[in-house]
């Protein structure tokens, strides 16, 4: 996050802008937890920026605040992070090869008691068929097994990548690809990427056209970390890591047979009471994702005259991620899994966006420039996702669907569509590099409100001035600028949240139909937030010192909220409007420039 949050339950993550096109960053599947017991804290899910390829980027920009959603609309509300890959170079065509190893271990472990073996205390009778340890001392001599270091090992990184460049004075092209093959500090657990880039560009008289488009197959092998299963009893690996007795080896999960060991062998087979090794957790209940995703852009830019040109770009975000969850046999979960479960969920996300922008630039006489942009966004969104889930396994280790009974064997579907379309102007005036003033102003217009309240306009005004023009160069001052903003943008509610919906029939005393539990709330309007601004840029000894102070304070109104209303309403949930949230704070760097000679340049930097 950028500046901390502006909603309370909306997604607060900056947008992510790769080559001039949004792409979606979102992480994990999200809940999933009525279906197959999956909740978002329960594991670890990574979000989607991981299929760039590090060695593809050539530059990255944090644009902070609302100021950024001038041109990138609602989404950049939080702000945005701004990355450019690389393109081909003028000259002759060059090649090379890249590889990185990198190697991880645990640094620091809590500390755990050695005094006292499992068992504890109740009104005075002492057991020891607890998961606790509070009982008896440790005899001297006796091993106290340290089962949380064991469980650790060390991970390791290969990260091998290629590229191919070229190009002269009309076009230019660059080719790249990277594998990474990366295994985790828990057991079982790793992560792979293998991706695919081409980047081309060529002119052709005052045309100017290109493509960027990449290609990556990811694989995450993870496990659950807390939590267990939604509604299914059970513990995480790590928590269980963290309090198992350490008078039993947590690593004799098998016997000689093959068969587990329980730590609670005397208690019923269900959940209630045990404590699931987390061996067996990494072995036999894994859990992984696959996801093959494409990002394409096109764009055709043509120069009307030397202060006029237009640019076109569509640009196509697809991927499709296969979510994996299995619990084994034998596994210490509610009675319904006891004989195993499989899901899988396969989601399918598609971003189409269309956008064009006419750029005027114009220098009156030698103190004036003027840049105006004007511009149109359109967006589609399309999520499908297809959940299946099978329970009580015909045979063990056989991870199918079809290892089920039909009896057995659970769909669910989810479908998520919605549009945005946006105009924006952007206006930027400058007095002899010395006075800057910008303007912008944007109007959306989105799918998810109803028609008196989808569109909404939010503008922004930014100038600065560097003062330090009017002075005598050679000072210790070499550079000097003072800035403020304001800006405001808008968040809009989810997706079919305006209507109420209806359940399927259901076979009950006179059947029929029934509402969902979630009410819906046609009135309902975006979320706003007002920013203010205030800083300075300062430069000392010839820009070897630099300091950058800014001050900010953000106020966001009529948020979007999902909290329980009455259930003599008829329902349990609502979306509504209300409630309020300032955030305000102080950024500070220092940057410094101790040694810059002709071969060597060292910076350093503080960010606070």
């Amino acid at each position: 996050m950028i500046r901390g949050g502006t909603s309370l339950e909306r997604d607060n993550q900056p947008l992510f802008v790769v080559d001039g096109m949004p792409v979606d960053n979102s992480t994990g599947q999200g809940d999933n937890s009525a279906f197959d017991g999956m909740i978002n804290r329960s594991t670890t899910n990574s979000n989607r920026a991981m299929d760039l390829n590090p060695e593809d980027i050539e530059s990255i920009s944090v644009l902070k605040g609302p100021a950024a959603a001038a041109l990138y609309g609602i989404r950049a509300a939080n702000g945005a992070i701004v990355i450019t890959t690389k393109k081909g170079k003028e000259g002759t065509t060059t090649a090379s090869i890249a590889s990185r190893y990198t190697t991880a271990w645990v640094n620091k472990l809590p500390k755990q008691q050695g005094t006292f073996k499992q068992g504890s205390s109740l009104n005075g009778t002492f057991t020891d068929k607890t998961t606790v340890s509070w009982g008896q001392r440790f005899n001297a001599g006796e091993e106290v097994y340290d089962n949380l270091n064991d469980f650790f090992k060390r991970g390791d990184a290969f990260d091998n990548s290629f590229t191919v460049t070229g190009g002269n004075k009309n076009g230019n092209f660059f080719l790249s690809g990277s594998d990474l093959r990366q295994s985790g500090i828990v057991r079982t657990t790793g992560f792979a990427r293998s991706t695919l880039r081409f980047n081309g560009e060529q002119k052709i008289g005052r045309f100017t056209f290109g493509i960027n488009s990449s290609f990556a197959h990811s694989n995450t092998t993870k496990t659950l970390t807390a939590n267990g299963l939604w509604e299914s009893g059970g513990n995480g690996a790590l928590e269980g890591a963290l309090i198992w007795p350490r008078n039993h080896r947590m690593s004799n999960w098998l016997d000689a047979n093959g068969q587990k060991v329980r730590l609670l062998p005397d208690i019923s087979l269900d959940a209630t009471g045990d404590l699931e090794n987390p061996y067996w957790i990494l072995n036999r209940n894994p859990q992984g994702d696959k996801t093959n995703r494409w990002l394409g852009t096109a764009y055709a830019n043509v120069k009307i005259t030397d202060w006029l040109d237009a640019t076109y770009r569509l640009g196509i975000d697809n991927y499709v991620t296969q979510f994996s969850n299995i619990v084994a046999p034998g596994s210490s979960v509610k009675e319904a899994w006891l004989r195993g479960m499989i899901s899988e969920t396969d989601r399918n996300y598609q971003y189409i966006n269309s956008n064009f922008m006419l750029n005027f630039h114009k220098n009156i006489g030698k103190d004036w420039d003027i840049n105006f942009l004007l511009g149109t966004t359109a967006e589609d969104f399309k999520t499908k996702s297809n959940s299946i889930r099978a329970e009580n396994l015909l045979l063990p280790d056989k991870w199918t669907i079809n290892n089920a009974d039909r009896r057995d064997r659970y769909a669910l579907q989810k479908m998520d569509r919605s549009r945005l379309v946006g105009a924006y102007g952007d206006l930027r005036l400058s007095y002899k590099n010395m006075l800057f003033l910008s303007a912008t102003g944007r109007n959306d217009w989105t799918s998810t409100l109803n028609e008196d309240y989808w569109s909404f306009f939010y503008p922004s005004v930014s100038g600065s001035f560097v003062f330090t023009e009017l002075m005598d160069k050679g000072g210790i001052l070499s550079y000097g600028k003072v800035r403020a903003s304001w800006a405001q943008v808008g968040k809009v509610a989810p997706a079919y949240q305006t209507a109420t919906y209806l359940k399927v029939p259901e076979v009950t005393i006179g059947g029929g139909f029934r509402n969902e539990w979630t009410r819906g709330n046609p009135n309902m309007k975006p979320e706003t937030t007002t920013s203010t601004e205030f800083g300075t840029e300062l430069r000392f000894f010839n820009s070897r010192i630099g300091l950058d102070v800014t001050y900010y304070i953000n106020n966001s109104r009529d948020q979007i909220l999902q909290p329980r209303v009455s259930n003599a309403t008829g329902y349990i949930l609502s979306y509504v409007n209300t409630g309020e949230i300032e955030n305000r704070g102080i950024e500070v760097s220092l940057n410094a420039n101790p040694i810059r000679k002709k071969d060597f340049n060292w910076d350093v930097a503080l960010n606070f």
